[in-house]
């Protein structure tokens, strides 16, 4: 399906995000902002997991101890309060309790509110169903016994989702830790019914993935290496072994291929496999971090494996001797349309990796304002212990990518707030599937301005014990139109749009249509106004027409006849002004459907009729 996007003036509020950024500046910087907006943070988490959990648009944050400190599930209130605000009050999050080694947040069951997923090292990995879509309350119940994953006593490392069958339903990949004591990885296929509860198969030993007692996975990486539609695994191993690569043969089986595609060389104590089109040429790349060990220290080197036509080469520029890297996080911080890596040194000194294109790359730690040094620029944390894994996440909304920053025991966190890489433009994509799974893991978004592009894949776990958020973040330098933006979805349905506007947060779902909107006057009326769409009747597009008179948080959407929710077509703050989308609706049956103007002042709505 080809869709056109009219180029739009997308106005970016929040002044108060400008004041707590600071003036834009030539050179990106991060400014630790925990003290001011993350001031209610009570334990010192060595993972974190992001997702909108309340629904309200922006990113929350979930975060754990590894040990005995308990967990924090943090609801974004930027626009509120200006803080980060507590939500250990509610029902169902295990929270104060031992704190998991591994979060994430994930809607496993399909049903439009975000899950919590957590392992417990040595005690239980947790499934957290979120009721808010059932209930209208922001409550938890914990189903992983239920389902069969509880795992008693049993020690896991860390949790990675993917839909490796493509049948729109995620399934899990457990990191086993070494321990003939314990069991070892194991993958299950996710077997719930349309309607009815979530069901597990164990598909380990049927589906050829490599799982013995003694052998400890850190934390599998799903991507779809060889660009064939379907999820492949790499599982980094703890000991002294090497990479192990899957190739997902789609038919439930794989086939381990480290030694054909040159991997097999690659040898030494493993904690993540990150993957990311680094180099802008299509196919998935990654970066494997390490930790020393005693008996081999020659091989544990962290290396950046290039994918040159589905055979893997390394890339010397980017080798790190010699440290304990655990965690590490690809983003285009500075938004010049090339992904950067920032690597967690265990309790040293950081890297920030800026990729200057041709294998280049550059650390810029100091400069940027990321080393752990008292000095001016520094963060002043010198003091860290059993570091885990960070993430990149636009939790402020600007416009360019933030670090959070674990600790370790007696360490809090760091909100590391990014200044000046929003003076670049950008796009920022979230997915929402029908067919596919509704976080849309293992989707791709392509996107092509000019000369410039770039693909990301939608994952659920990469990285080292995190879960980064699913939108797909696009540096674009001074471009100012994506000229193509190209959704492949993994039930093997593409959407593609043209003249997409930038420096906005877009959000597509699978099938649905799409809208752009477009500032028709900057002069604010004196009212609100949801104006009557032209044409109507209409077949298959329509423009509607509404006016706010003081900036304010605007949502236009459409419903079914009936009354239920077919897309949003506007989520965002806007300045006062007349405004005009335009609604597709190529996808949905002729008849009779409503528009719905909401503000914090008044509810509009309207009626069009849709003729086929």
């Amino acid at each position: 399906m080809k869709i056109n996007l009219r180029i739009c003036a997308v106005a970016l509020s929040a002044a108060v995000l400008w004041a707590m950024a600071g003036f834009a500046t030539a050179q990106a910087t991060f400014t630790n902002v925990t003290p001011t907006i993350g001031t209610a943070f009570q334990v010192y988490p060595n993972c974190a997991a992001w997702g909108d959990i309340d629904n309200d648009g922006d990113l929350d944050v979930y975060t754990s101890q590894g040990s005995q400190m308990g967990n924090d599930l943090m609801i974004n209130d930027l626009n509120g309060s200006g803080k980060f605000l507590r939500g250990d009050t509610l029902a169902g999050v295990f929270l104060r309790t031992a704190g998991p080694r591994s979060v994430l947040i994930v809607d496993i069951d399909n049903d439009g509110d975000q899950d919590i997923m957590a392992i417990r090292d040595l005690q239980q990995t947790h499934l957290c169903l979120n009721q808010l879509k059932e209930t209208g309350s922001l409550t938890f119940i914990d189903v992983s016994e239920t389902v069969g994953i509880a795992h008693l006593n049993e020690a896991y490392y860390c949790a990675n989702l993917a839909d490796f069958n493509n049948d729109g339903l995620l399934d899990i990949f457990l990191a086993g830790i070494s321990s003939t004591a314990y069991t070892p990885s194991l993958l299950y296929k996710n077997t719930m019914a349309p309607g009815g509860p979530l069901t597990f198969e164990d598909v380990t030993e049927s589906s050829g993935i490599f799982s013995m007692m003694g052998m400890s996975i850190a934390c599998g990486a799903w991507a779809d290496y060889d660009n064939d539609g379907d999820q492949d695994l790499l599982t980094p191993t703890m000991a002294t072994w090497p990479l192990f690569m899957y190739r997902n043969e789609g038919d439930g089986i794989f086939t381990e291929i480290s030694e054909s595609v040159g991997l097999d060389q690659s040898v030494g104590s493993c904690r993540a496999g990150l993957w990311a089109d680094y180099d802008n040429d299509g196919d998935l790349d990654f970066y494997v971090t390490r930790c020393l060990t005693a008996d081999m220290p020659e091989v544990d080197t962290c290396e950046l494996w290039r994918n040159d036509n589905g055979r893997f080469v390394e890339v010397p520029s980017a080798r790190i001797d010699g440290k304990e890297i655990r965690g590490g996080a690809w983003g285009d911080y500075d938004n010049d349309g090339d992904l950067d890596l920032h690597l967690l040194d265990g309790s040293k000194v950081d890297i920030m990796f800026r990729n200057d294109g041709n294998d280049v790359f550059v650390d810029v730690v100091d400069a940027v304002g990321l080393a752990k040094t008292p000095a001016p620029g520094g963060w002043g944390m010198m003091d860290i212990n059993d570091r885990g894994g960070e993430t990149f996440a636009d939790w402020d909304a600007d416009g360019d990518l933030d670090l959070f920053l674990p600790g370790g025991d007696g360490t809090k966190p760091y909100l590391m707030q990014n200044n000046g890489g929003n003076t670049n433009n950008w796009l920022e994509v979230r997915l929402t599937g029908v067919t596919s799974n509704r976080n849309a893991i293992g989707a791709r978004v392509v996107a092509k301005s000019g000369d410039l592009r770039q693909m990301r894949e939608v994952c659920m776990g990469s990285g080292y014990l995190c879960g980064p958020p699913t939108d797909c973040h696009f540096g674009l330098a001074k471009k100012t139109v994506v000229d193509s933006l190209i959704i492949l979805w993994p039930s093997g349905a593409k959407d593609v749009y043209t003249g997409v506007a930038v420096n906005q947060l877009l959000k597509l779902t699978e099938g649905a249509g799409s809208t752009a909107v477009k500032r028709q006057s900057s002069t604010a009326p004196e009212n609100f106004t949801l104006c009557q769409n032209y044409p109507n009747p209409f077949n298959p597009t329509t423009d509607i027409v509404y006016e706010v008179p003081a900036a304010g948080r605007v949502r236009l959407q459409v419903y079914s006849v009936n009354g239920q929710w077919v897309t949003t077509l506007v989520d965002k703050v806007q300045p006062g002004g007349r405004y005009s989308a335009c609604f597709d609706a190529g996808q949905l049956a002729g008849g009779v459907y409503f528009y719905r103007l909401i503000t914090d002042q008044s509810v509009l709505q309207k009626k069009m009729v849709l003729v086929k």
